[in-house]
């Protein structure tokens, strides 16, 4: 017996001679015709082509897998760096609501302020006036 490890390149053309001899040997025993033989081969070839077609589809498969799979984790570092600028914004904005909040409290002081004033000026302009007028 021969080694058990022939490369495929060798065991190919063996295989395909001893299948063309096989198909040769039975079209001459059961009279198969000749177009019989060749419709044959072509079926072989077609399957041939078709195991190929379906190799190619499960690698393209495989590389569109991987390529969403890549996308996916880039969409997932896009989603972070928002969430990142989402919290500074916040952070921001809370910081800007504070200063608001701080120049609100002044206003409300001057206000309250301004209107005492007035008060205080109108109520001595009504003293010194009563005090004119009687």
């Amino acid at each position: 017996m021969e080694d058990a490890n022939i490369p495929i390149e060798k065991l190919k053309p063996l295989v395909k001679d001893l299948v063309i001899e096989t198909i040769t040997q039975l079209t001459h025993e059961k009279g198969v015709k000749v177009s019989d033989y060749s419709l044959a081969m072509r079926m072989v070839r077609v399957e041939e082509e078709l195991k190929a077609l379906k190799e190619v589809q499960a690698a393209m498969l495989r590389e569109m897998t991987e390529r969403f799979e890549a996308m996916d984790k880039r969409f997932e570092a896009m989603d972070k760096r928002f969430e990142a600028l989402q919290r500074e914004m916040d952070k921001r904005f809370e910081a800007m609501d504070k200063r608001f909040e701080a120049i609100d409290k002044r206003f409300n002081l001057i206000q309250w302020g301004m209107g005492i004033g007035f008060t205080t000026v109108i109520a001595f302009l009504i003293a010194i006036l009563r005090f004119v007028v009687r």
